[in-house]
């Protein structure tokens, strides 16, 4: 995310630059002068690159990197003369005012470090970065003492109310809602921890206990679509109030004797038919391994998805397969991951640099490292990894294997059998 940040703060100033050009974009307190003539050879060269990734990550080198490149577009606004220089310094100053806010503050959220905070030159963004930082630390460790930390007082009770929501929520213990405070919260406290009551048991009397008319409806609906699906009978989704829950329930019911019969023509009766259909020939495409059974499939990234999960298993370690995929973007998917299974099988990283795209290379050699760091118990892997929150992952012991998606291509559908 930070990694477009600068970018974007350049591109914001550069505009902000043209715009003040005109009278209207002029501050009160700076005289306007007509603009120099910028002839072909005079024309202002783009800016200088953004930090490197490394200084990102330290608010000192950051800070000098953003100097470094507000500095040099400011020695260019000085050669067109007139007020241009304190009319850019205006618009960078606010730039990067706004930019510093939003860096300083996700970092301080992401590492749970409030100290950071206080490299927001904004005091209202440096209070409320100082707030939530402090709130997450108190929730996190389950301790409203922390929550005193916070000088706010209106924050210090939201930050209390939070703590003791997450405090019943782990419990189960709704009485446990009572110290929250504030009244929404705790009626959303009580809906919670009953919710999860009534999944965990599948006990409606746990529903009646919910505040809410809608939710409690909703946490009903819940429970009888579990137990249509469980005997099979479509007559037990009657007993759903609303209409639309009560479809749904009946779809999820038909849907499943569908994909189980293998019979799309089961789906006949439901409003949407193309939907159940679709998910019937998902099942018979992953069985067959038939790209072709996809092809009734209206929707051209449905069909496509479907075409690559029929061939996901033999094109493991065959990117050739793969173009039988109809979608550019899922059959460019298919091909990365077939040859990060080749990798892995092949224990050889340097099979990823099959791969034309570097964003996908570097997610391939991730992947490979976080496999052989997790298979072989070999945390040292995790050091090769670039990215953050894998290496995050690898790092932890009992983390199963996650797979990244690689850059610019969707995440695996999740509405699919």
């Amino acid at each position: 995310m930070m990694r477009g940040l600068l970018p974007s703060l350049l591109l914001g100033t550069l505009i902000c630059f043209a715009g003040c050009q005109s009278k209207q974009g002029i501050p009160t307190k700076v005289t306007a002068t007509a603009p120099a003539v910028v002839t072909g050879a005079d024309k202002v060269e783009p800016t200088e690159p953004a930090p490197a990734e490394a200084d990102y990550r330290d608010p000192d080198r950051l800070a000098k990197a953003l100097a470094g490149s507000i500095a040099a577009d400011a020695e260019k606004a000085h050669g067109l003369g007139g007020g241009h220089l304190q009319q850019y310094g205006q618009c960078a100053d606010e730039a990067i005012t706004r930019c510093g806010t939003r860096i300083f503050g996700s970092a301080a959220r992401n590492e749970k470090a409030p100290g950071t905070c206080e490299a927001i030159r904004d005091r209202n963004a440096r209070r409320f970065c100082l707030n939530r930082v402090h709130q997450m630390i108190a929730v996190d460790a389950n301790d409203p003492l922390k929550c005193k930390a916070i000088e706010d007082e209106a924050a210090a009770g939201a930050c209390l109310n939070s703590v003791h929501g997450q405090v019943a929520r782990r419990s189960g213990n709704a009485a446990d809602c009572a110290r929250v405070t504030d009244e929404a919260a705790r009626r959303d406290c009580l809906t919670q921890v009953h919710f999860a009551a009534a999944r965990t048991s599948h006990d409606l009397s746990h529903c009646r206990k919910i505040p809410d008319d809608r939710d409690r409806e909703n946490c009903r609906a819940m429970l009888l679509t579990s137990s249509a699906r469980k005997s099979g009978e479509p007559g037990a989704c009657k007993g759903i109030a609303d209409e639309a829950a009560r479809e749904n329930c009946r779809f999820q019911v038909i849907r499943s004797q569908a994909m189980a019969a293998r019979d799309p023509a089961l789906c006949k009766d439901l409003r949407d038919t193309v939907a159940c259909r679709e998910s019937v020939a998902f099942v018979v495409a992953q069985e067959t391994g038939s790209p072709k059974v996809c092809a009734k499939i209206e929707n051209p990234r449905s069909r496509a998805t479907c075409e690559m999960e029929a061939i996901r298993k033999p094109s493991r370690k065959d990117p050739g397969l793969c173009d039988q995929v109809s979608d550019n973007v899922l059959a460019n998917q298919c091909r990365a991951d077939a040859i990060r299974a080749m990798a892995v099988s092949q224990d050889d990283v340097g099979v990823c640099g099959g791969l034309k795209d570097a964003g996908k290379r570097q997610w391939c050699a991730n992947n490979f490292h976080m496999h052989k760091a997790i298979s072989g118990q070999d945390s040292s892997q995790c050091g090769k990894i670039t990215d953050g929150e894998l290496q995050k992952s690898c790092m932890s012991a009992s983390s199963p294997p996650i797979e990244a998606v690689a850059p610019g291509e969707p995440a695996a559908p999740t509405d699919q059998p």
